[in-house]
């Protein structure tokens, strides 16, 4: 009823049907004006099949903005209607003002993708989505006193996409707030409260620095030259802490910015590094995975060093005294890794190892030399054992542990070079170098010595324990 107080301003109505399941998709999209309100309205509906039995999925979106003001209010609603006995119904709602992720979301669900991949729809919704950003354009950019954002050709110059781009230009107008150059990531993140504006002359990036208390003009002036990147100021502001009081000087050492492009959300959880040494290391740890982060295949330290830190206030507690002495990525995964297995020790209140008969660990351990080489033999005995094999060999052995009752397995070393090697009844199975590679052949004859002194402890077997436990 209260839409039909409204102007239309644009409706697009379109449905696809499919023989396959005899399925139905349809879409409706509806912009109305009344008043100061700009009023979007936008249903999806699809049937599927569930189990054989025919299901219905709606989804509703809306957006009101407000022309005086310059409140964006965002609405969604999804629902699954059962159309048979044996399929159930159920639904949730949504409700956000000003909340920017949602007004990406849906921006990009609703209008751009019609809540499907982009092109779904064909050529004619693609027409009336221009329609409607035109439209949009027409109604909003009046109210900008920028002229300089006034005059900004929206499908052409944008940042996140030419709707979303509008409605910030917008809504910090009529708030008078003063952007920075990459608002349209941060303010999906952070929206700054009164009181921190209030402080900060409106400025939209002062304000939330300042809220974090880590507002200066290094911080200001980096991020403003990152436009490009999506900088999460959550993670800039636990970097920052890891630091203490002097970061700046700190990250002045580093190049910093992909490290908290598309960070984690830390800012319920602080760590700060103890002294210059922890400090320094950080340093280093944060220099060697900007160089060798496309090797090591991992987009995100920062989540290793939330959960290393993490790791030592939980063993901290327990009355273990730690250093963070990590400089390189492979540093900081050993000590996860370590303390990880610490937690679960502290946790389960034992550790579990392999017991073989002691002249069978004398004789299989011994040093092998053929000719003027030296190899070195050790059983893996211990879960600390496989672990950390795993990680210096870049393979699965950490999880081979629980094999071991039936399974031996060895690791043979020739000064910096190190195989892996698996025994079942005597007989080798496998052998593999770093990172599941073929042996190198300078091992061969070792081997061979090796699988000599394995067959003359065939019959022998080897228990697993429980074994360091602690006092209650």
């Amino acid at each position: 009823m209260y839409i039909l107080c409204m102007d239309l301003l644009l409706r697009h109505y379109q449905s696809k049907k499919f023989k396959v399941g005899k399925t139905t998709a349809i879409c409706e999209i509806q912009l109305y004006e009344y008043d100061y309100l700009i009023h979007f309205i936008s249903d999806f509906t699809f049937d599927y099949l569930k189990y054989e039995n025919k299901t219905q999925l709606a989804i509703h979106h809306g957006f009101t903005i407000n022309l005086n003001n310059g409140d964006i209010q965002t609405y969604y609603q999804l629902s699954n209607y059962a159309v048979s006995e044996k399929t159930f119904s159920k639904s949730k709602n949504n409700r956000k003002k000003n909340n920017f992720n949602s007004i990406y979301n849906l921006i990009e669900n609703a209008i751009y993708r019609g809540e499907k991949r982009r092109g779904y729809w064909g050529v004619r919704y693609g027409k009336s989505i221009d329609k409607l950003i035109n439209i949009l354009i027409g109604k909003l950019k009046p109210h900008i006193e920028s002229d300089y954002i006034r005059n900004k050709e929206y499908d052409s110059k944008y940042t996140i996409n030419p709707i979303f781009d509008l409605f910030v230009d917008f809504h910090l107008s009529k708030k008078k707030i003063k952007p920075h150059d990459s608002v349209y990531h941060t303010i999906q993140q952070e929206y700054p409260k009164p009181k921190w504006l209030k402080e900060n002359e409106n400025k939209f990036l002062p304000a939330v620095l300042d809220s974090y208390g880590i507002k200066s003009k290094y911080l200001i002036g980096e991020i403003n030259k990152k436009t490009e990147l999506d900088i999460n100021l959550h993670t800039v502001s636990y970097v920052c802490k890891l630091f203490g009081d002097g970061y700046v000087d700190y990250l002045r050492r580093m190049d910093w910015f992909d490290l908290v492009s598309h960070g984690i959300d830390v800012r319920k959880k602080y760590h700060t590094l103890r002294n210059d040494v922890e400090k320094n290391c950080m340093v280093k740890l944060v220099n060697d995975w900007n160089i060798n982060q496309t090797i090591v295949h991992i987009d995100n330290l920062i989540d290793i060093v939330v959960k290393t830190l993490t790791l030592r206030d939980f063993l901290e507690e327990k009355g273990l005294k730690l250093k963070f002495n990590a400089t390189t990525f492979n540093d900081v995964e050993l000590l996860l890794n370590k303390w990880e297995n610490l937690k679960n020790y502290f946790k389960k209140g034992y550790k579990i190892r392999y017991t073989f008969p002691e002249d069978m660990i004398q004789n299989v351990e011994s040093d092998i030399f053929i000719g003027q080489e030296k190899f070195t033999v050790k059983i893996l005995k211990t879960q600390e054992d496989f672990f950390t094999e795993g990680f210096v060999m870049k393979n699965c052995m950490s999880k081979q542990f629980n094999k071991g009752i039936v399974f031996l397995y060895i690791s043979m070393k020739n000064k910096k070079t190190r195989i892996n090697l698996e025994y079942k009844n005597g007989i080798l199975i496998t052998s593999f170098g770093k990172a599941n590679t073929p042996v190198d052949k300078g091992f061969v004859d070792a081997i061979n010595t090796l699988n000599k002194r394995v067959l003359n402890f065939v019959d022998y077997k080897w228990e697993k324990e429980k074994y360091d436990f602690i006092e209650k």
